[in-house]
């Protein structure tokens, strides 16, 4: 009688099961990897757009309130626009808050400079989890009657 030799050996299967596990590893690493990086990139966005939105109502604001540089008062880390509207930058909460409404979240840096013709207007995130931060500086000039 002659035995049939059907089938795989102890070894071949080890081999395979081997190199299963490290593709998935390798798999499992990249979809972290990714997952973490959209994560990121969607904070660093959301960073971008509150600034903006902070930079745009301050224009306006300006516009509004604060025709030329007499009509904008400092106190502290607060400017006041024409008295009616105040800017904050809340240290210790890493806040920025507009007549005590928090406008942005996380902000390292808001300075506000001003001369004769413009407010130049400086925000800087705090560090992300990339060691990168998004900082904006705007300008806004001051209209004149010419």
């Amino acid at each position: 009688m002659r035995l049939s030799k059907k089938g795989f050996t102890l070894i071949e299967l080890v081999i395979t099961m081997l190199i299963v596990v490290i593709v998935f590893g390798i798999l499992a690493n990249l979809v972290g990897f990714s997952t973490t990086f959209f994560r990121d990139e969607n904070t660093q966005v959301a960073n971008q757009t509150g600034l903006r939105q902070v930079a745009v109502t301050f224009e306006k604001d300006i516009r509004k309130h604060a025709l030329n540089q007499s009509q904008i008062s400092v106190i502290g880390s607060c400017y006041t626009l024409g008295g009616a509207i105040t800017y904050c930058h809340d240290i210790a909460n890493q806040s920025i808050t507009r007549n005590s409404v928090t406008v942005a979240r996380d902000i390292q840096t808001f300075t506000v400079n001003y001369d004769a013709l413009k407010v130049n207007l400086f925000i800087k995130t705090i560090l992300d989890s990339r060691n990168q931060f998004v900082d904006i500086s705007y300008d806004v000039y001051f209209r004149t009657d010419k």
